[in-house]
């Protein structure tokens, strides 16, 4: 499980045990929309920054960031 809001963090979470894995770090102002890419373990943040993250759950790190929208990102669809 993923989730983001206004610490600017994603945690991500083991359900089975309940306990927070890791969290990731690196954008710069609220996390308005999470996804996961369908039958991967790549995740993307969208963020009131402007700014889309793609995350690697495998390494829990950080893979890439897209810039160039306008405004503030508030929902993602993945296909």
């Amino acid at each position: 499980l993923a989730s983001g809001g206004r610490d600017k963090l994603v945690r991500i979470f083991d359900l089975r045990t309940n306990e927070e894995l890791d969290s990731l770090s690196g954008h710069r102002d609220a996390i308005t929309s999470l996804a996961f890419r369908h039958g991967t373990s790549t995740l993307f943040s969208g963020s009131s920054d402007r700014c889309l993250k793609s995350w690697s759950i495998d390494d829990m790190s950080y893979v890439d960031t897209l810039y160039g929208h306008q405004s503030a990102i508030t929902s993602l669809d993945l296909h």
